[in-house]
């Protein structure tokens, strides 16, 4: 199952989510030109989270992707499914990220077949 976050009319996604159904393991990735960021961090208005982040170098863009784990049970993402927004730590400001119209999945219907 996946859920991912863009750019309107592009190819730019800041932000994507994977797991396999089931598992309550959930994978999340950003892209970063930052050889040195090692973390993803995520918040909300109710609480914020960073995680430590695996870096590989990208394929089809300059930069590194970033990959870090989390369950489906993760309080940043359970207030995400709430409040239906997230920012995200990105070049030192914060992005916000939020569900465009015709969004196929919901965060918490993603999350409920993670689990």
């Amino acid at each position: 199952v996946q859920l991912a976050y863009g750019v309107a009319n592009s190819d730019d996604i800041p932000l994507g989510f994977s797991c396999r159904p089931g598992s309550n393991q959930i994978q999340m990735s950003t892209p970063t030109l930052d050889a040195k960021t090692k973390t993803i961090t995520l918040g909300t208005s109710e609480t914020r989270q960073t995680y430590a982040a695996r870096q590989e170098a990208a394929e089809m863009f300059d930069g590194y992707l970033l990959h870090a784990q989390t369950t489906a049970n993760d309080p940043v993402l359970l207030s995400f499914a709430k409040l239906g927004w997230l920012v995200m730590a990105h070049e030192g400001r914060w992005a916000g990220l939020s569900p465009q119209s015709g969004t196929k999945t919901p965060v918490h219907d993603f999350l409920a077949a993670c689990r």
